[in-house]
């Protein structure tokens, strides 16, 4: 089993490169991300969790009207997540949904492989800074209340 957790990991890492190559042109620091969004893509990788890109999402969506989601691989299952969360929460409406089939450089074998590849467009919603200053705003009060708690 060892063996098997090796290979797995082994296999997340070269599908996370294989979507950084992918997409390089359109890449985005994911530091410079969290400060201010440049661009409007999310390259996912499998290796956070959906929770990471909702939030690297809403960030987005306070300086775009519309963001790409793009997974390749393992990715795509969190590509779907976190749009589904956003839409879920009313953060953003769908606008279209792509699947691929693209080559890949293969370091291994030096021939490419093809790879499913996801690309989801999302539109910030109507009410996205009604939701987002809301959030904040429960975020605040249960800060608030922890502090009581402390005292």
């Amino acid at each position: 089993t060892q063996s098997t957790w090796g290979q797995l990991e082994e296999k997340e890492k070269r599908e996370s490169l294989f979507a950084q190559d992918l997409n390089k042109q359109h890449s985005v620091n994911m530091a410079d991300a969290a400060q201010k969004p440049s661009g409007n893509i999310i390259n996912v990788s499998s290796s956070k969790k959906p929770g990471f890109y909702v939030q690297l999402a809403k960030k987005f969506f306070t300086s775009n009207e519309q963001i790409e989601l793009h997974g390749l691989g393992a990715a795509i299952a969190i590509c779907a997540v976190t749009s589904e969360v956003l839409i879920r929460n009313g953060f953003a409406t769908l606008k279209k949904i792509e699947t691929q089939s693209v080559e890949v450089n293969n370091p291994r074998a030096g021939e490419p492989i093809r790879k499913p590849k996801i690309l989801i467009i999302l539109s910030r919603s109507a009410n996205f800074n009604e939701l987002v200053a809301q959030e904040a705003s429960n975020h605040n009060d249960e800060h608030e209340e922890d502090l009581e708690d402390d005292q």
